[in-house]
C-alpha cells in the first residue's frame, strides 16, 4: 500500500507540473501585447505537497492527498537593443581606426600615441533603462583627461552628449548621484581625495556638473606645516571626536567657510547617496578586439 501511494503522489505532482506549464505557454501566446522572453530553470521549479492522513479505521490506514500546489519562478531575460550597439560598435571602431569621436565628424589629434591607453563601456549609468557610451579619454601626456556619457537614440538617428566629467574616474550611483575626482589635491587631507558632485536630471537626460564639492584636512598634515605661511591652525573645537579629519562641503546649506566632523561627513553621505548602489561600469581597452565583442556590425 506504501507503494501504491508514494507512485499516486509523484504521478499527481507531475500532472500538475505539466498542467501548469501548458497553462502559462498558452496564455503567453495568446496574449496580444508584447511579453518579454522567460527562460523557466527546471531547478527554480517547488512542488509544495499538503498531506493528511485518515484516522484509523477498519479498513486500513489510508494517506489521502488533499492538495498538490506546483511553484514556479521565472525570470525575464534582458534584451539588449541591439540597434543601439550596433551603432556604439560602429563608433569605436571609427574612433579606434580614423579618431572620429561618436556622433561627430571630428577628428580627435590628441587621444595619444597608444589608442589602447583610452576606455571603454557601455552601461546605463542613468537609469533610465538605455544603454549609454562611456568613454574614458586618456589624452597625450599634460593634457586633461575625460569622462564623457554619450546616448545613442535608435528612433532618431541622432547621438547626445550627456555629460562630460574631468577627468575621469568617475562615479555613477544608481539614485543619479556622481562623484568626480578632482584632477589634482592641492588641499591639506587625504583622507579621501577631493572630489566634485554632478547630478543626473532626467528631464532633460542629462548630468547637471558641478553642483558641490568636497574636500578635507588632515590633523597630521596641519602638524607638519607648523608655522608654515598660510597653513590653517587646528579646529580642535569641531574635531571633538579626535578623528583626526574634518571636512570641507561645498553643497547647499554647507558653509564653506567652516569645517565639518566626522559625523557630520557621515550624514552628509547618507543625505546625499543613502541606500543608492554604485553603478558597475567595466571598462575596457579601446581596441579592435574588445570592440567586436559588443554585436555584430552588418
Amino acid at each position: 500500500m506504501i507503494a501504491v501511494h508514494a507512485e499516486r503522489k509523484c504521478l499527481m505532482r507531475r500532472i500538475a507540473l505539466i498542467t501548469t506549464i501548458c497553462i502559462v505557454s498558452f496564455q503567453l501566446t495568446a496574449c496580444n501585447t508584447a511579453v518579454p522572453d522567460i527562460t523557466i530553470d527546471p531547478s527554480a521549479i517547488e512542488i509544495e505537497t499538503s498531506t493528511e492522513t485518515s484516522p484509523e479505521s477498519s479498513i486500513d490506514n489510508t494517506t489521502v492527498i488533499t492538495t498538490t500546489t506546483t511553484t514556479m519562478e521565472t525570470t525575464p531575460t534582458t534584451t539588449v537593443n541591439v540597434a543601439q550597439h550596433q551603432e556604439y560598435k560602429k563608433a569605436l571602431l571609427k574612433l579606434l581606426n580614423k579618431r572620429i569621436w561618436p556622433g561627430t565628424k571630428r577628428k580627435e589629434e590628441f587621444l595619444g600615441s597608444k589608442m589602447s591607453e583610452n576606455e571603454f563601456a557601455i552601461a546605463d549609468v542613468d537609469m533610465d533603462g538605455r544603454d549609454e557610451l562611456i568613454i574614458n579619454w586618456n589624452p597625450q601626456e599634460g593634457m586633461c583627461y575625460l569622462t564623457q556619457v554619450l546616448e545613442y537614440d535608435v528612433e532618431t538617428k541622432k547621438w547626445k552628449t550627456e555629460g562630460d566629467f574631468y577627468p575621469y574616474g568617475t562615479e555613477f550611483y544608481d539614485n543619479g548621484i556622481v562623484f568626480v575626482p578632482f584632477s589634482h589635491n592641492q588641499g591639506w587631507g587625504s583622507t579621501i581625495y577631493p572630489y566634485s558632485i554632478a547630478k543626473y536630471n532626467p528631464k532633460k537626460d542629462k548630468f547637471k556638473l558641478d553642483i558641490g564639492n568636497v574636500s578635507c584636512w588632515d590633523k597630521e598634515c596641519i602638524d607638519q606645516l607648523g608655522d608654515y605661511e598660510g597653513a590653517p591652525q587646528w579646529p580642535y573645537d569641531v574635531d571633538k571626536e579626535k578623528a583626526g579629519v574634518v571636512y570641507i562641503i561645498d553643497y547647499k546649506e554647507y558653509d564653506t567657510k567652516k569645517q565639518y566632523s566626522q559625523t557630520d561627513y557621515n550624514k552628509f553621505l547618507d543625505d546625499l547617496v543613502g541606500d543608492a548602489n554604485l553603478i558597475p561600469v567595466k571598462f575596457k581597452s579601446l581596441t579592435k578586439k574588445n570592440i567586436n565583442k559588443i554585436v555584430s556590425v552588418d
